[in-house]
């Protein structure tokens, strides 16, 4: 979010303990539109690299994707973190799940998540998914050249 009158580019936010996953959907997302990726390990390190970006307004990804390999909980529980920070009440968050389970999709909105995305296998699904993250990241963009 920028403050009136400044410019800063817009990026995404992508925390995945798994790099081949992180490289894979980054480059998907470039690929599909989206501004510059950042990734976050996920690791203790990371996380407080995510917290100070959470407390610098100026600096706040426009998006956070989150979706840790190890489990549905560790990005419910890294979710429930971000919204627990300073700045991250507001903050757009999308969870990437393998699978459609709907207990661990509604686990993932209880703890904050504004979308569920799909982590998929095939690449031409993950190319869906993530035309779908940019799609919905366009779409949580406020204009402020608009007045919005």
């Amino acid at each position: 979010m920028n403050a009136p009158g400044s410019y800063r580019r817009p990026y995404m936010t992508l925390v995945a303990d798994e790099p081949e996953t992180a490289r894979r959907l980054t480059r998907m997302l470039l690929a599909h539109g989206a501004p510059s990726v950042r990734w976050l390990d996920g690791s203790d390190q990371s996380m407080a690299e995510l917290v100070g970006l959470l407390q610098a307004i100026e600096e706040q990804p426009d998006l956070l994707v989150i979706g840790m390999m190890s489990s549905a909980e560790a990005t419910a529980s890294m979710i429930r973190c971000v919204r627990s920070a300073p700045g991250g009440r507001l903050l757009p968050i999308a969870a990437l799940l393998p699978g459609t389970d709907r207990q661990l999709h509604e686990m993932q909105f209880a703890a904050g998540a504004n979308v569920v995305v799909e982590r998929l296998v095939e690449d031409s699904d993950y190319r869906r998914e993530a035309a779908r993250l940019v799609s919905y990241w366009v779409r949580t963009q406020r204009l402020n050249a608009l007045g919005a």
